[in-house]
């Protein structure tokens, strides 16, 4: 069946009734080089936002028709570097150091990019899986801008945190939770589980009031990435009980 011709405004570079590409929202190797999907495996999704659209035997990421051809190649470009970044020999996925472990060698604007279009693709996607992530219009804009630009801005625009997570010690694979607007004290940020890392993304370009700075991606390229256990993730174990629930339920009617 030959694919489907979406033509309209591509929402990176404004360019009008052109065509639109279908391509995943968080991109398809952390979805795949995680665990989550791939050769023969299923996964299935328990969405808070619209329980009714949680969905069951998937086999890939989310995708829709977002990005006109140039603008999906300019963050191609970004998960072509940050790709054996998370999961080469380099990857903290695989290379663990005992208490928190510092990511180095890190080109800070190319990384600092990719993890910003992961948050402007999710606030702007119409999949109501991430219907948690919301941003207001101002700062939308502003992070489109940085992006099309490529300006990665200062550490703590649109800054990110990230936790290591392991499960009876041993690294977490095979997880996606839904993308949740959290709080950090007074900080606004969205939380995912992904490739075995809870990620924090900022929504916001104004320097946090409570976070550390210290644990954004630095210009220098380093990185702290602390660690954690995911049954200690309370939030985890509610998601993966009611999605267990919800099976059942489906299997039972």
């Amino acid at each position: 069946m030959p694919k489907k011709t979406v033509i309209g405004k591509c929402p990176l570079c404004l360019a009008d009734g052109v065509p639109l590409l279908l391509s995943h929202i968080v991109p398809r190797f952390l979805w795949k080089d995680s665990g989550v999907t791939g050769s023969g495996h299923r996964f299935s999704l328990w969405s808070e936002s619209h329980p009714d659209l949680s969905r069951r035997h998937l086999q890939d990421g989310f995708k829709e028709h977002l990005l006109c051809l140039q603008c999906e190649g300019h963050f191609n470009k970004l998960e072509t570097y940050a790709k054996p970044m998370l999961f080469g020999s380099t990857s903290p996925i695989v290379v663990r150091a005992s208490g928190d472990h510092i990511w180095t060698g890190l080109n800070y604007d190319k990384m600092k990019l990719f993890h910003m279009s992961i948050l402007w693709r999710m606030a702007v996607s119409a999949d109501l899986f991430y219907a948690f992530v919301k941003m207001a219009a101002d700062e939308s804009e502003i992070l489109r801008k940085m992006l099309l630009a490529s300006n990665p801005g200062e550490p703590w625009q649109y800054g990110c945190l990230v936790t290591l997570l392991r499960h009876r010690g041993k690294p977490l694979v095979g997880i996606f939770s839904q993308p949740r607007e959290i709080p950090i004290r007074r900080d606004r940020c969205f939380r995912l589980v992904l490739a075995g890392m809870q990620w924090f993304m900022f929504g916001s370009g104004d320097a946090p009031k409570d976070a550390p700075i210290e644990t954004f991606l630095s210009h220098k390229g380093t990185w702290w990435l602390m660690q954690g256990e995911a049954e200690d993730c309370k939030y985890l174990r509610d998601e993966i009980d009611d999605l267990k629930k919800r099976l059942r339920a489906n299997q039972e009617v």
